[in-house]
């Protein structure tokens, strides 16, 4: 079998990495050799993801001016995105809800710990609450109540 070596840019200077291939595949002897990925470039912040995929698919946009099931959670959350109770309630919440569909264990585990900081935040907001964080507490309390189901 012919092996060649490609180098990016087609260089030989070990700052880049190589790719080994079969000149000649066959259906049975095909061989690809990738360069290794450091394992930082695959990480990915899946609190993020989880958020974003929990506002797609459960805070509806309104349809035919009907109120839709929590539409009211991507905006309070836009306006309150320092409130610790209902930023740690809403992490909880979509983590544990994509823990559920990817069926991941370490999101499981994950959304557990974020669980248990939801419930402390909460605690402190109701010991001295202020004004304008009324409405963060109560969707706090109702996204935590939807972590029980």
């Amino acid at each position: 079998m012919n092996n060649n070596v490609l180098s990016k840019g087609g260089q030989s200077d070990q700052k880049y990495e190589t790719v080994l291939f079969s000149a000649q595949p066959t259906w049975n002897s095909l061989s690809i050799v990738m360069p290794a990925i450091p394992s930082q470039l695959l990480s990915t912040k899946w609190e993020d993801n989880a958020v974003a995929y929990f506002f797609d698919n459960y805070a509806s946009a309104p349809v035919g001016g009907k109120k839709a099931y929590l539409e009211f959670l991507p905006e309070l959350f836009a306006r309150n995105s320092n409130v610790q109770c209902l930023k740690k309630s809403l992490l909880a919440i979509s983590v544990a809800n994509l823990a559920n569909v990817s069926s991941i264990e370490q999101l499981r585990g994950r959304s557990r710990q974020l669980y248990g900081q939801a419930l402390q935040s909460v605690g402190i907001a109701l010991q001295g609450i202020e004004e304008g964080e009324i409405d963060c507490l109560m969707a706090s309390i109702f996204l935590l109540q939807k972590y029980e189901v």
